[in-house]
C-alpha cells in the first residue's frame, strides 16, 4: 500500500506554518508492506515484511506438524502402543497427543509451504493447533488454512 503526503499541508496542520517558498517536494510517498485479507464476510489488514514470501520457516509450526507424524508413526509401526502408550512414551497427554494427530494427514501442499516458510501469515503454530475439526479433504484443508 502506498500513502501519499502533501508535505505543504501536513506542515500547515501540525506546526501551524507554511514550509519556505524555495520547497518544491509537494508530495511525499511512502510504501507500507500491508495486504488484505477477505475471509467471508471480514477482511484483514495483515502486517506483511515486504519480502514477498522470503520468509525464514516457522520452527513451531514445523515441530507440530513433525511431532503429529512422529506420534501417527508410533501408533502405526506394529508395537501395538495406545494413544495412552504413545502421550507416555513422548511425556505429554493423550489429549495432546488426540489433539495433534489429524495434522499428521495435512495437505501436501499445506506440509510443503509450512517446511519453506510459504504459509500464509496469519497461519501460526498456535492457529493450527486450535483447529478442532480438519477436514479430511485437503481442498477443504487449503480452505480453512487460507492456501
Amino acid at each position: 500500500m502506498t500513502i501519499e503526503l502533501d508535505r505543504h499541508s501536513l506542515s500547515e496542520l501540525l506546526l501551524d506554518r507554511n514550509l519556505p517558498p524555495g520547497d518544491d517536494s509537494g508530495v511525499t510517498s511512502i510504501e507500507c508492506p500491508i495486504g488484505m485479507k477477505r475471509r467471508g464476510v471480514e477482511t484483514r489488514i495483515l502486517l506483511t515484511d515486504g519480502s514477498n514470501g522470503n520468509r525464514e520457516p516457522d520452527g513451531a509450526l514445523i515441530d507440530l506438524v513433525r511431532r503429529a507424524h512422529l506420534y501417527l508413526n508410533q501408533l502405526t509401526d506394529g508395537a501395538n502402543r495406545s494413544l495412552t502408550d504413545v502421550a507416555i512414551l513422548n511425556g505429554t497427554d493423550t489429549s495432546e497427543v488426540s489433539r495433534l494427530l489429524p495434522f499428521a494427514f495435512l495437505a501436501p501442499k499445506i506440509a510443503a509451504s509450512i517446511v519453506a516458510g510459504d504459509q500464509p501469515v496469519e497461519l501460526t503454530a498456535h492457529r493450527l493447533s486450535r483447529v478442532s475439526d480438519l477436514p479430511h479433504a485437503w481442498t477443504s484443508q487449503t480452505a480453512l488454512l487460507g492456501f
